[in-house]
């Protein structure tokens, strides 16, 4: 038996002298600290997928968006039923219309055709009789001078009831109050084609001139054997007649709602196709609700009380600078491209819904407007021009949901187009129709509650 001495060393595991043998490792507050660190880094790793993914999708929606415009432009260009048939209405007897005499007159009212003495003449697009500000010499000027009564016809609903030639040709509305309307909302399909046209070409009253599933893209069932089997867009108009007498489609491309569920056992392109006894879809590519407006984003049908998310209009009027008292137009900054103070902002839109707006002029409820209060949604106004909100002024100014909301945006406006000063108006016309006059040219927006991923102007002259 060995002896161990003081001051002599330890045997150590392989026999080698030295001090006595300790085993390495990590305190359970270090492995604590280290676990944290860990956690915190995959969190914010975690965190950065969703806006990879998020901006993948919008990068992959602005290059098979422009796909989907590109698509939709044609469409739109080569049917002659769409641009062609708008133009035609226009008070006057078309070829294969009754009164076809070939001089281009109005319909007679002692013709002995039976559609004209039953009052089914001609309707007039673009002509909006609930648009025009009235009858006198000053309110003529006015809409001449404004285009008021060429707003957007977001309530496709257009002219009137006419038995008198002396004020222009024998005219119908172009419906029965708001059917096309209400068969849009309904089944997603668009109707606008003259009545008597479809009668005399024995059309069903229940077939649309342009169904949902030729505006959708790509076309249903591309892509046989799989459950998103082709539609990713959808496409809208909402058309004008301009005061030079051409028509005007303002065009939204949409993503379909990213929320639909595809039923076990079917394909999107079925969802879309398959119909209920009243023509609806089973789920509509972009939905709303059916009560409050507010897009749902995943497509409920009507038996989930989803209806078809219809392009929307606005009234639209000036920002009075005074309401931004730190704005350069309103300060008349030196630095500024507008040194004089200005009464009314250049690149800032007040958007009024509801109530607040007038019902010819906005079809959208506040509920749907506030959704314009987002950057980089785009709209159009009542000059034909794509503008995208830059920045939120005010969401609900009044305070409601969003009757009345400011937006800047771009390109901004001239100030001849929100402030054109109509001093040559006669002075002794109503109170009411000089301020109305005095406020300016701006008056109308259309929009889509959904961001589009594009929009456009399409522009249309008679041959």
């Amino acid at each position: 038996m060995s002896r161990c001495t003081v001051g002599s060393t330890l045997p150590t595991r392989h026999g080698v002298p030295g001090h006595a043998f300790r085993r390495g490792g990590f305190s359970l507050i270090e492995v604590l600290i280290a676990v944290l660190v860990l956690a915190v880094g995959l969190l914010g790793l975690a965190s950065v997928f969703p806006v990879v993914i998020t901006q993948q999708r919008r990068a992959s929606d602005v290059v098979l968006g422009q796909v989907a415009s590109s698509a939709a432009r044609d469409q739109i260009t080569t049917n002659p039923d769409i641009a062609g048939e708008l133009l035609s209405q226009d008070g006057y007897a078309d070829a294969d219309e009754p009164d076809a005499d070939g001089d281009r007159v109005p319909n007679e009212q002692n013709d002995n055709d039976a559609a004209i003495v039953n009052n089914t003449g001609e309707p007039i697009f673009g002509q909006h009789h609930s648009y025009r500000v009235g009858s006198s010499t000053i309110a003529v000027d006015y809409n001449r001078r404004t285009g008021f009564s060429y707003l957007w016809e977001a309530d496709w609903q257009w002219g009137s009831n006419n038995t008198d030639l002396d004020l222009g040709p024998h005219t119908v509305p172009v419906c029965n109050g708001s059917v096309n309307l209400n068969h849009y909302i309904q089944t997603g399909s668009m109707w606008y084609r003259d009545p008597g046209e479809r009668a005399l070409a024995n059309v069903n009253s229940d077939a649309p001139d342009l169904p949902l599933t030729a505006r959708l893209y790509p076309r249903p069932y591309t892509v046989p054997g799989a459950a998103n089997d082709g539609p990713q867009f959808v496409w809208d108009f909402v058309p004008r007649r301009t005061p030079e007498e051409s028509v005007q489609f303002a065009v939204f491309v949409r993503r379909i709602d990213t929320g639909i569920k595809v039923t076990a056992g079917m394909t999107l392109s079925e969802l879309f196709t398959t119909r209920d006894t009243d023509g609806a879809p089973l789920r509509y590519p972009v939905a709303r609700d059916k009560n409050t407006k507010v897009p749902t984003l995943d497509g409920r049908g009507p038996d989930n009380g989803g209806e078809y998310s219809v392009p929307v209009s606005a009234k639209a009027v000036p920002v009075p600078s005074a309401d931004y008292p730190y704005s350069p137009e309103y300060r008349g900054d030196p630095r500024s491209p507008n040194p004089v103070p200005l009464n009314v902002l250049l690149d800032a839109v007040r958007i009024e819904s509801g109530s607040v707006g007038n019902t010819e002029v906005s079809t959208a409820k506040p509920a749907e407007a506030r959704y314009l209060a987002q950057v980089g949604q785009r709209f159009v106004d009542n000059f034909g021009v794509v503008r995208r909100v830059t920045e939120v002024l005010d969401p609900d100014r009044r305070g409601d949901g969003g009757s009345e909301i400011d937006v800047r945006v771009t390109p901004p406006y001239s100030l001849a187009q929100l402030d054109p000063g109509f001093d040559d108006f006669d002075t002794s016309a109503g109170e009411a129709q000089l301020e109305l006059a005095r406020a300016g040219k701006l008056r109308q927006i259309v929009f889509t509650p959904q961001t589009p991923v594009d929009v456009f102007v399409m522009e249309f002259n008679k041959p």
